[in-house]
Parts: C-alpha cells; sequence; structure tokens
C-alpha cells in the first residue's frame, strides 16, 4: 500500500482551462476572480475519503504560484499535507526538484509515494525521481504525448487510483 500521493493541481485535481489564457498571461486577478467557475473532477471526493480513511499523505506539486494553489485548495477543500508551488523550486518540472521538496516535507521516500498528472512534465518529473507516475486521461489535452513519456500507469478515471492505492 502506498503511504503518499502527490497530485499536479490544474487538469488533474480541478478543470481550470478556463483560465488557461489569464494563467498563460499572468494575469492572476482575473484568474482568481474564475477560481468559483472551475471545477472538481468527478470521483476525486471518493478518492480522498479513501486517502483520509487510511492516512495516505498528500503533496501538491504545481508550477503556479503558491497563493493561486492555496486559493483553489480552499475553494475545494482539498485535503493536503504540502504543497511545492513556483516559488519554492529553482527549477520546475519537468525537473524533479519538486518532487524531491514533496518527499522530503511528506517524509517519505518514492516507493512510498504514487505521482498523478495530466502533462508529459508531471510524468518526466515523476519518473526522474523514481517515483511511480500516473498518466490521468482526463484532464489532459495531449494524450499522445502524455503517453509517450512511458508513466508507469494510466488511468481514465480519478477512481481508478484507489486501486493503485492499495
Amino acid at each position: 500500500m502506498k503511504r503518499g500521493v502527490i497530485f499536479d493541481l490544474d487538469q488533474t485535481l480541478v478543470d481550470s482551462s478556463l483560465a488557461k489564457k489569464y494563467r498563460d498571461n499572468r494575469d492572476w486577478k482575473s484568474v482568481y476572480s474564475l477560481i468559483p467557475q472551475f471545477v472538481l473532477f468527478e470521483g476525486l471526493e471518493e478518492v480522498f475519503e479513501y486517502i483520509r480513511d487510511h492516512g495516505i499523505k498528500v503533496g501538491i506539486v504545481s508550477k503556479a504560484p503558491s497563493l493561486y494553489v492555496q486559493k483553489v485548495l480552499g475553494h475545494f477543500a482539498i485535503p493536503y499535507d504540502t504543497v511545492v508551488a513556483y516559488h519554492d523550486v529553482i527549477r520546475r518540472k519537468p525537473d524533479p526538484e519538486g518532487m524531491y521538496l514533496a518527499l522530503s516535507k511528506l517524509q517519505l521516500t518514492p516507493n512510498d509515494v504514487i505521482s498523478l498528472g495530466d502533462d508529459p512534465n508531471d510524468i518526466i518529473a515523476s519518473n526522474t525521481a523514481k517515483i511511480d507516475s500516473v498518466a490521468c486521461l482526463w484532464g489532459s489535452d495531449n494524450r499522445g504525448s502524455l503517453l509517450s513519456v512511458e508513466p508507469t500507469y494510466v488511468i481514465s478515471t480519478p477512481n481508478e487510483l484507489i486501486t493503485l492505492l492499495k
């Protein structure tokens, strides 16, 4: 059984695609105003219930700024133990620095953890850190490139994660 899980945020936990152009332009005021319109992907409530019931630690590793990450996690009441955001690292995904920092904060080893993401850079960072990587197809708009970086697992719905955590 895995003792921890590391999630990417955007397009892995929440559908934030409507704010993409504002994020790309670093218009954070507009992004923040759109958070109430983001959607938590279906099935994640059950995943977090399983995580909570089994004492599994949760890390969030995102290329977004910490304030944004905190606002999104708070809005959806997503439970977590640690966050590694944009300003917490010098080298961002696909570099594994954020993964290593999350492991350190969670006090876990790569074998204890599974990591989920919707982007090839998420998978590359996980694989480089020797963490089992999970390609999440529900939020990805680049399935071909996501699969080409050789994730450890590929899942189509959040509920499939429960089986991987066991």
